[in-house]
């Protein structure tokens, strides 16, 4: 008979303050972390209006930005949040913890994703495209960046 050599991993909640939700809990994501933080050669292409890439939980982890912010839409700090659940620095006790946290981002700033943004990104290679889709993207740009190997994540805004 085999039997499977089984490790038994803590899956401890970082002591972030907005990693401490249900969502980010009900996604399992301490437990993931036991598998994976994410990896350096990793670049997540992130699309919103405003990033702040001086934020403190953010430092070092923004190599490639593209497009300028917009001041006028600094307060919405929606960028810090997709950024930060990407990527965030774990464990330093203010605003979330990165899923991928060892990953790095390149960021699209100064505007929502829209066709020439994702097609950009993934014809530079980024394998994973979050975006926070406000304006309508065809479907011909999503079979291109697919057919690329590039992974599109699409959250709905209203």
């Amino acid at each position: 008979m085999i039997t499977p050599n089984l490790i038994s991993q803590s899956c401890s909640p970082p002591t972030d303050p907005m990693a401490n939700s249900a969502l980010f809990n009900g996604m399992q994501i301490p437990c993931a972390w036991t598998l994976s933080n994410g990896n350096q050669n990793i670049i997540i292409a992130i699309m919103d209006k405003y990033i702040d890439d001086e934020h403190f939980d953010l430092v070092g982890k923004i190599p490639y930005k593209y497009g300028t912010n917009n001041p006028i839409n600094q307060d919405l700090n929606h960028g810090v949040q997709s950024v930060g659940a990407a990527v965030g620095i774990r464990n330093n006790g203010t605003c979330s913890a990165g899923s991928g946290g060892n990953s790095r981002v390149a960021a699209y700033r100064g505007q929502y994703a829209n066709n020439s943004n994702i097609i950009d990104a993934s014809n530079k290679g980024y394998q994973i495209i979050s975006i926070s889709a406000w304006n309508t993207i065809s479907r011909a740009t999503m079979v291109t960046a697919t057919q690329n190997g590039t992974v599109v994540l699409v959250a709905g805004l209203d």
